[in-house]
């Protein structure tokens, strides 16, 4: 997966400060909604009994997505402390540079904040299920999707991270073979 450079800076800037662009990017989602709700007269309202099955199924999602996230980041971990281990007879992989450089403490930062999203999450959801007849339709529709939103994006960071991490290695095992 081969990154643009013009991407580069702000893929960075979004790793940095992901709750500020995940805040920013749900006040686009509700302007654009608000927008198309004035001017195309087109709106999404779902019924009770679906908004409580809907909060049911996402408390269930959030917490184990956020089982996901803590299990990669245990193994992220693991892999560090394994390297360290190994003899210093091996060649050194790309893996052991990553780990070794100044992106490391941002890679795990970036596993441990989704953690705590998809835990937060999950109580924001489980309180939504506890309240959620209390607002109208519209407003809970917005509580719910800020909720997914976070969940969602957090673990595409996650999934971005991986993916990158994968790629590194394949290409210290291309680099190893070829030798």
């Amino acid at each position: 997966m081969k990154i643009p450079k013009t991407l580069i800076a702000p893929l960075d800037a979004y790793i940095k400060l992901p709750f500020i662009y995940d805040s920013a990017f749900m006040g686009v989602f509700v302007g654009v909604n608000e927008l198309i709700i004035k001017y195309v007269k087109c709106y999404f309202l779902l019924g009770v009994d679906t908004l409580g099955n809907l909060l049911n199924e996402l408390v269930s999602s959030s917490i184990s997505i956020g089982g996901f996230v803590i299990a990669a980041l245990t193994i992220i971990l693991t892999l560090k402390d394994n390297l360290k281990a190994k003899e210093d007879s091996y060649p050194i992989s790309a893996l052991e540079i990553l780990f070794n450089s100044r992106h490391y403490k941002r890679l795990v930062r970036v596993f441990y904040w989704s953690s705590f999203v998809c835990v937060f999450t999950f109580f924001y959801f489980s309180l939504l299920e506890i309240v959620y007849l209390n607002f109208s339709p519209k407003v809970f529709m917005y509580f719910t999707v800020y909720g997914l939103i976070l969940t969602v994006l957090a673990v595409v960071r996650c999934l971005f991270i991986l993916l990158l991490i994968i790629e590194i290695q394949l290409k210290g095992t291309e680099f190893v073979d070829n030798k």
